[in-house]
C-alpha cells in the first residue's frame, strides 16, 4: 500500500518527467487555463473602462467638451483604470504545481488520479514474494491511464460576473469607432491627452494668406507665398522671391486677438545697413484683418501676430528696361512709291506702341509722326513690316531723318537712331496733273504767294479739254480758286492741298489710286479689329467691305490695263498666282496653233482675281474659328501682294535673263508633259482607253521595248543594258498593291511647297482646296482608293481620272478652262496607243538631257533634283517596256516632283546672282524681294509664313474648326439640354 498524501514537489515531479514529456505540457497548460480563470474575471471591468475610452476618442467627443469636464472625464477614466489594475494584482495567483495537476485529473477524463497515483511510494518496502511484482503492475497501468488525460478549456465563468453582456457592446463600439475614424484614429486619440482648459493657453495666432500682385504692365498671375521659417534672420535666408518693379504685397489674416504688423527691412546701399519700418494691418471686421503694400526695393517682410511670426519672406526686385527698337532692314519703297518700313522691337514685358518720327533734313523742328502696328496689341518681341503711302505728303521727293520709337506697357520708350531717307514722291504723267502738283507744291512749302497759285489753277481750270472734261475735276479746281481767294487762314490752305492731290489723281489714273487707297485702309481696319479682338459681326462687315474695296480695284486695274490689251498683272503675277501657267508656245509638238490669246488672258484674270478674294475668304474663316494670330499672317500676305502688283508694268531684262528664262521654261515645258503622260498611263492603268487583256498587253509592250532598243541602238551605237537585279527589285517593291499616284502627287505637291519657290503662289494648295465643294477637304478626295471603290467605278461606267485632270476639270467648269501649250499637247495625245508612251517617255528624258545640258553651258550648276529626274524617266520606260503601267505610275510621278523641285532650286540660284550683281537703292530692293515671290511674299520653306511665327492653317482644319463652332452654337441653343451644358458652352463661345 501506498504513503499517506503529501503536496508534491519539483523532485516527486522530475520523476514523472523522465517518464512522459508530454504529460509537462499537458500541466503547463492546465496552470495557462488555471492563470486565465482567475485573470478574466478579475480584469474585465479594466478591459471594459478601456474599450470606453477608446470609443469615446474615436467618436470624436472630447473635442465637443469644455476644458474642464474633459479634465475630470480623463482623471476618471485614470482612476478606474488604476483600481482596475490593482484588482487584478490582488486576484491573480500564480498556481501551483499541484494545482496545476489536480486540475489536469479532475477535468482530464480520468478518476483515479494517475499523475498523483505515478508520483506515490509504497509504504512498505517492497521484497520478493510478489509485492513488486503487483506494484509494477500497478505503475504500468498508472501510465496508461495518464496517456488518456486531455486538458480542458478553461471554464467560461465570466457570465456570472457580467449578466447584461456589457463587454459584447463595448467591443461593438470599439469597432465601429475605428471605421468612423478611418486615417484620423491615432490623432483622435491623441486629442485625448489635450485638454484646453483656456486659463493657461496663449492667444492662438490667425491664420494668413498672403501673395504678390505684380503691376499690371506685366501681365504675370499673382504669386502666392508659403511661409518661410527656416531662416532666423536676414542674413539667414537665401534665394529670395524675385518680384517686378512696382509689385505690391497683399496679406489677410483670420482670427488672433492682436492686430497683425507688416514688418518690412529694406537692404541700403551699403550690405551692412538696412532700414526697418513697421506697417499695422487694417482692421476689416472683428475677426479680419488685410495690408496691401508696394514692395519698395529688396528686402525682407515679416508679418507678426501676438509676438508670434505667421510669415517670413525675402524679396528681390526686377527693374523694368527700356523697349528695344530698331530697324530691320533699311527703309525701302516699293514701285507705286510706298515707304515700307521693315521694323524690330523687344520688351521684358510688352510692347505698346511704336511710332515714327520724321522731320525734314537740315536741323527744322518740325516733324510728323507715324504710328506702327503692334500685333495683338502688346507683343514682347516683334518683327513686322508696314507700308505708308506718303506721297500726298507736302515733303514727298525731300531728304528727311526718320526715328522709331517705342513706349512699353510701363510707360518707359526706346528710340532708335536716325537715319537719312529720300522720302518717295510719286511721278505724274499726266501734263495737268504735273502742273497741279507743282502749284500745291508751292503752296505747300510756301514757295509763292497765294494769289500766285490761284492765278495758275484758275488757269488751269480754264481748259478742261486737256484733262478730259472731267467735270469733278474741274469742279474741284474751281472751288480750290474760290476757297484761296476768299479765305486767308492754315485750315483752308491745308483743305486746299488735299483738295489738289485729289484732283491730280483723278486725272492722272481716274479713280484707280483712290480705290487703291480705300483698298489699303479697309485692310488696315480689319488688321486693327484683329488686334482688339473685335466681335464676330464686326469682323464679318469689315471683311464684306475688304472684299468690297477689292472687287473695285480689281476692275479698274483691269480696266486701265485692257487699254493697253494686256491684262492687269504681269508676267510675273501670273506666274505667281498660277504656277502651271505658260506663254502659248506658236505651235505645239503636233503641229496645231494654239487657242485664242486673249481667252487664255481673261481666263488667267478670272482665276487671280477669284484667288484673291478666296484669300479673304480664308482670313474671315481663320478669324471666326479663333485663329486670329493666322488670320492675321494672311492679311499681311494678301498686303505684300496687293503692294507688288504694277500697274501693267513688265520688267525689261538683258539678253542673258532672257536665255536663262528659257531654260527654266523649257524644263517647265518638260514638267507639263510629263504631267501629261502620267495621266494618260494612270488611264491606261485603270483600263480607260480599252478593256485589253492581260496576255495582249503584255505581247504589245514586248513589241514596244524591240522598237524602242532599235531606235536606241541606232541612236547611240550600242546595246540597251537589261534591268539590274536592285532596279527589278525596287520596282517590284513599288508595285505592291493597288497603285495610288494621287497621293503620291499629292504627297509631291507638298514637298513642292515646302522648297524655295519664287515665283510660286505659296496659297495655291490652298485656294483650290475650297473650290472643292463636294468633297470639302481635297486631301479626302485624293487618298487612295480600295480595289472595291475601282471595281465600282468601272462597273458603273465611271472614268478614274488622275489628280491633275481633276484640278483641269474643276478650273474649267469654275471659270475657264487652262490651256497652256504643253496642256494642249497632252490632250491631243489622249488617244495614242500605249506603244507610242514608251517612246514620248523617251523623248522626254532626252529633252531633259538636253535642257541639263543647255544648263551647264550658262554656267550654272545644275541642280540635283533634275538627275534624279533623268533617272525616274529611264525607270518609267523600262516599266512601260515590261507591260507595267502600275510601276510606270510611281517612277513618272516622282519624276515629275523631282522636275518641279529642280526648275524651283534653278530659279532660286539665278534669282540670288541676279541679285548678287545689283548696287543701286533699287537693286538693293531687288536683293531683299529675291528671297520672295513676285509679290514679295516669303515662299514656304524659307521664313514659314509671311510673318515668320504663325503657321495658317489648312482648309481642311478650318472647315473642321467651323463645324465644330456651329454644333456648339446649335447645342447653345438647345433648351432640352441642362443649364450647366449651356451654361458651359457659352463660356467656350466667349472665345470666338
Amino acid at each position: 500500500m501506498s504513503r499517506g498524501y503529501k503536496p508534491i514537489s519539483w523532485d516527486d515531479f522530475r520523476k514523472a518527467r523522465a517518464l512522459d514529456i508530454h504529460l509537462i505540457r499537458r500541466v503547463w497548460l492546465s496552470g495557462a487555463a488555471l492563470l486565465w480563470e482567475q485573470f478574466w474575471p478579475a480584469a474585465w471591468p479594466l478591459l471594459g473602462f478601456i474599450g470606453l475610452f477608446v470609443t469615446v476618442s474615436l467618436f470624436g467627443l472630447w473635442g465637443w467638451l469644455p476644458g474642464w469636464l474633459h479634465l475630470i472625464m480623463l482623471l476618471s477614466f485614470f482612476c478606474a483604470f488604476v483600481w482596475g489594475v490593482l484588482r487584478v494584482f490582488r486576484s491573480v495567483r500564480l498556481p501551483d504545481l499541484g494545482s496545476c495537476i489536480s486540475r489536469l485529473e479532475r477535468k482530464g477524463g480520468e478518476v483515479h488520479r494517475p499523475i498523483t497515483s505515478l508520483l506515490d511510494a509504497p509504504a512498505t518496502p517492497l521484497d520478493e514474494s510478489g509485492t513488486r511484482h503487483l506494484w509494477d503492475l500497478h505503475i504500468i497501468r498508472v501510465s496508461t491511464a495518464m496517456r488518456r488525460l486531455k486538458v480542458a478549456w478553461p471554464a467560461a465563468t465570466l457570465a456570472r460576473h457580467d449578466r447584461f453582456g456589457i463587454r459584447a457592446a463595448i467591443l461593438l463600439f470599439v469597432a465601429i469607432g475605428f471605421v468612423v475614424s478611418g486615417e484620423e484614429a491615432p490623432s483622435r486619440l491623441a486629442a485625448a491627452m489635450d485638454v484646453r482648459l483656456g486659463v493657461f493657453d496663449p492667444a492662438e495666432p490667425g491664420k494668413l494668406t498672403a501673395w504678390v500682385t505684380p503691376p499690371d504692365y506685366t501681365g504675370l498671375a499673382p504669386i502666392f507665398l508659403t511661409n518661410r521659417p527656416d531662416a532666423a534672420n536676414f542674413a539667414q535666408i537665401s534665394d529670395p522671391l524675385m518680384v517686378a518693379e512696382g509689385s505690391r504685397f497683399v496679406a489677410r489674416v483670420h482670427g488672433g486677438k492682436d492686430q497683425p504688423i507688416l514688418k518690412e527691412l529694406l537692404a541700403g546701399l551699403d550690405a551692412a545697413t538696412f532700414s526697418e519700418s513697421a506697417i499695422p494691418f487694417q482692421s476689416v471686421d472683428d475677426t479680419n484683418y488685410s495690408v496691401d503694400h508696394e514692395i519698395l526695393g529688396a528686402g525682407q517682410i515679416q508679418i507678426f501676430q501676438n509676438h508670434a511670426v505667421l510669415g517670413k519672406w525675402e524679396f528681390g526686385v526686377i527693374v523694368d528696361e527700356a523697349p528695344a527698337v530698331g530697324f530691320s532692314r533699311a527703309p525701302q519703297k516699293t514701285h507705286k512709291e510706298v515707304l515700307k518700313l521693315g521694323y524690330h522691337a523687344k520688351d521684358d514685358y510688352g510692347i505698346a506702341e511704336i511710332v515714327t518720327h520724321i522731320k525734314r533734313s537740315g536741323g527744322d523742328s518740325e516733324m510728323f509722326t507715324l504710328a506702327l502696328r503692334v500685333p495683338g496689341g502688346v507683343s514682347r518681341s516683334l518683327e513686322e513690316t508696314s507700308y505708308h503711302d506718303l506721297t500726298p505728303h507736302p515733303w514727298a521727293g525731300l531728304p528727311v531723318t526718320i526715328q522709331l520709337v517705342a513706349r512699353d506697357v510701363a510707360g518707359k520708350s526706346g528710340e532708335s537712331p536716325w537715319i537719312n531717307l529720300l522720302l518717295p514722291a510719286r511721278a505724274f504723267k499726266h501734263p495737268v496733273a504735273k502742273a497741279i502738283i507743282d502749284q500745291r507744291r508751292t503752296l505747300a512749302l510756301s514757295l509763292g504767294n497765294r494769289e500766285a497759285v490761284g492765278k495758275a489753277l484758275d488757269v488751269i481750270s480754264q481748259r478742261p479739254e486737256e484733262f478730259g472734261d472731267d467735270v469733278v475735276a474741274y469742279m474741284s479746281l474751281r472751288t480750290a480758286v474760290t476757297r484761296l481767294e476768299l479765305h486767308d487762314d492754315t485750315k483752308t490752305q491745308a483743305d486746299v492741298i488735299d483738295l489738289l492731290w485729289e484732283v491730280a489723281l483723278r486725272i492722272e489714273d481716274g479713280t484707280l489710286s483712290i480705290a487703291e487707297r480705300d483698298l489699303r485702309a479697309s485692310e488696315e481696319a480689319l488688321r486693327d479689329a484683329l488686334d482688339r479682338n473685335a466681335s464676330n459681326d464686326e469682323i464679318l462687315e469689315l471683311t464684306r467691305d475688304l472684299q468690297r474695296n477689292l472687287d473695285q480695284f480689281l476692275e479698274l486695274l483691269q480696266s486701265q490695263s485692257s487699254q493697253d490689251e494686256r491684262g492687269p498683272f504681269g508676267d510675273s503675277e501670273r506666274a505667281a498666282f498660277d504656277p502651271d501657267s505658260e506663254l502659248p508656245q506658236e505651235v505645239d509638238s503636233a503641229g496645231n496653233r494654239p487657242g485664242s490669246e486673249e481667252e487664255s488672258r481673261r481666263n488667267r484674270e478670272k482665276r487671280n482675281r477669284r484667288e484673291l478674294q478666296e484669300m479673304v475668304e480664308k482670313a474671315r474663316d481663320l478669324a471666326l474659328t479663333g485663329s486670329r494670330e493666322a488670320a492675321q499672317s494672311l492679311l499681311q500676305e494678301l498686303q505684300e501682294t496687293i503692294e507688288n502688283l504694277q500697274r501693267g508694268q513688265s520688267e525689261q531684262t538683258s539678253g542673258g535673263t532672257n536665255g536663262q528664262e528659257q531654260d527654266i521654261e523649257a524644263l517647265e515645258d518638260v514638267a507639263e508633259e510629263q504631267d501629261a503622260l502620267l495621266n494618260e498611263t494612270f488611264e491606261q492603268l485603270h483600263g480607260d482607253k480599252g478593256e485589253a487583256s492581260a496576255t495582249a498587253l503584255q505581247n504589245n509592250a514586248q513589241q514596244q521595248r524591240g522598237e524602242v532598243v532599235q531606235e536606241r541602238e541606232s541612236a547611240n551605237n550600242k546595246e540597251l543594258p537589261d534591268l539590274s537585279d536592285d532596279q527589278i527589285e525596287r520596282m517590284d517593291d513599288l508595285s505592291v498593291g493597288d497603285p495610288a499616284p494621287t497621293a503620291d502627287r499629292q504627297s509631291n505637291s507638298a514637298q513642292q511647297t515646302e522648297g524655295p519657290q519664287p515665283g510660286r503662289d505659296d496659297l495655291g494648295n490652298d485656294v483650290r482646296t475650297r473650290g472643292d465643294q463636294a468633297g470639302g477637304d481635297q486631301r479626302s478626295s485624293m487618298a487612295p482608293r480600295t480595289r472595291d471603290a475601282q471595281q465600282q467605278e468601272r462597273s458603273g461606267g465611271e472614268r478614274a481620272v488622275s489628280p491633275s485632270q481633276a484640278a483641269r476639270e474643276g478650273e474649267g467648269a469654275e471659270g475657264g478652262t487652262r490651256q497652256t501649250g504643253a496642256g494642249r499637247n497632252a490632250r491631243q495625245h489622249s488617244d495614242i496607243s500605249p506603244k507610242n508612251n514608251v517612246q514620248r517617255q523617251e523623248e522626254l528624258r532626252q529633252k531633259l538631257g538636253d535642257v541639263m545640258r543647255d544648263i551647264g553651258e550658262t554656267g550654272d550648276a545644275i541642280p540635283a533634283e533634275l538627275g534624279e529626274a533623268e533617272r525616274f524617266m529611264r525607270d518609267a520606260v523600262e516599266a512601260l517596256e515590261r507591260g507595267r503601267p502600275d510601276r510606270a505610275v510611281r517612277s513618272q510621278t516622282q519624276a515629275l516632283n523631282q522636275l518641279r523641285q529642280g526648275a524651283a532650286t534653278l530659279r532660286g540660284q539665278r534669282t540670288n546672282n541676279f541679285s548678287k550683281t545689283e548696287q543701286t537703292e533699287e537693286d538693293s530692293s531687288q536683293r531683299f524681294n529675291s528671297q520672295r515671290d513676285p509679290f514679295g511674299r516669303r515662299p514656304p520653306g524659307k521664313n514659314g509664313d509671311p510673318t515668320g511665327y504663325v503657321e495658317i492653317p489648312e482648309v481642311s482644319d478650318i472647315q473642321r474648326s467651323r463645324k465644330i463652332l456651329d454644333e456648339l452654337y446649335r447645342r447653345a441653343g438647345d433648351s432640352s439640354r441642362s443649364e450647366q451644358e449651356r451654361s458651359y458652352i457659352e463660356r467656350l463661345l466667349r472665345w470666338y
